[in-house]
C-alpha cells in the first residue's frame, strides 16, 4: 500500500506500508537484516513502514509527522504491528 499525501491536488509526500498475507512472504528489509524470531511467528500480523517521500521543500514541516500517523492508523485499522 502506497499512502499518498496532497495539497492543492497536488502530490506532496508517500510513505510504503508492506504487509506479508502469507507466513512463506518476506519483508524487503529481510533482504538486510534478519527478522528477530520473536516476531517471526506474528509475520502476519506485521507490517513494514518504508520508502518515505517528501517534496524538498516541504521536508521541516509537518508533513512526515502527518504520513507517519496515516500509516500508524492504517496500522491500526488492520489490527497489526508497525516495523519502521
Amino acid at each position: 500500500t502506497i499512502l499518498v499525501a496532497t495539497i492543492g491536488g497536488a502530490i506532496a509526500g508517500t510513505v510504503r506500508v508492506v504487509r506479508c498475507q502469507k507466513g512463506t512472504d518476506r519483508f524487503p528489509f529481510e533482504d538486510h537484516v534478519a527478522m528477530p524470531r520473536s516476531l517471526s511467528d506474528r509475520r502476519h500480523a506485521l507490517m513494514e513502514i518504508s520508502k518515505l517521500a517528501v517534496l524538498p521543500e516541504l521536508q521541516g514541516t509537518d508533513l512526515v509527522l502527518r504520513l507517519f500517523q496515516a500509516a500508524a492508523r492504517e496500522t491500526i485499522i488492520e489490527g497489526g504491528l508497525a516495523v519502521c
